[in-house]
């Protein structure tokens, strides 16, 4: 019966997920232009020149990468709160508070990181952009013409902000939750026993997450597998240096 109960439930919330996906969908493809406009207005505040769309073919492409980046946007919190409430059930306090603060400061961090891409980041790079083109124009010898593809500025675009955004959450969770972690010394044995497992996840997770770039996927291998051997290289210098000050304090307390 349980069995039954949970099916049903969650194939109720999936479908709940399916229809605002579509319906998403659905309302923000008349505005594809603004949607467009939005991504690019910190290159043309730079620059006076035009895109260029050259096929039918890349203007697919680009409503294919701009759609599904803004209808996950709004979709995202009702497959977090849908997931939440679904595995609530079967979670600890402790797990369910730890959960909350999590969820919280990722969104949190995630809309900060994204104003810092959108408003700084990407003006300075497109900045240096100006000033390699104003040098382009003083040295005749090196001539360097550039052609602006829309559908090659908006991927740029799109990997870009989702790199700066995964990058400063991944930091803050490696510090946060290596402050926690320092609490439990069974923290030790699950990385001990099942590191590769949670390698693994974590990759599988961030590669749903990011575009499909091959260099991206490359650098999310590298920086987790560096993550979690510096996190369980943190524990262990932890555990060694607890070990010794219960050893003295021992000792003290026999001599006295």
């Amino acid at each position: 019966m349980l069995i039954k109960y949970y099916l049903t439930e969650f194939t109720y919330r999936l479908t709940y997920v399916i229809l605002c996906f579509i319906l998403c969908t659905i309302t923000t493809f008349p505005d594809i232009y603004i949607l467009v406009l939005f991504k690019t207005y910190p290159f043309l505040s730079f620059f006076n020149q035009k895109f260029l769309l050259t096929s039918i073919t890349d203007f697919l492409d680009l409503v294919w990468i701009v759609i599904p980046d803004v209808v996950h946007l709004f979709v995202l919190p009702f497959i977090i709160y849908h997931s939440y409430h679904f595995y609530k059930s079967s979670w600890y306090f402790y797990q369910l508070n730890i959960i909350r603060k999590s969820l919280f400061w990722v969104g949190f961090l995630s809309v900060c990181s994204f104003s810092f891409f959108y408003l700084t980041l990407t003006p300075a790079a497109i900045n240096f952009l100006v000033q390699w083109d104003i040098l382009n124009q003083r040295n005749n010898f090196l001539l360097v013409e550039i052609e602006l593809r829309l559908l090659g500025y908006v991927s740029w675009f799109v990997s870009f902000q989702y790199s700066v955004i995964n990058l400063v959450n991944l930091l803050f969770m490696l510090f946060w939750q290596g402050f926690i972690w320092c609490k439990f010394t069974a923290i030790y044995y699950l990385l001990k026993f099942y590191k590769q497992a949670l390698v693994f996840f974590t990759i599988f997770l961030l590669f749903l997450i990011n575009p499909p770039d091959i260099f991206l996927q490359f650098l999310i291998i590298f920086i987790t597998c560096l993550v979690y051997e510096i996190i369980f290289l943190v524990i262990c210098v932890k555990l060694v240096n607890l070990n010794n000050s219960n050893a003295n304090n021992s000792s003290t307390s026999q001599i006295s």
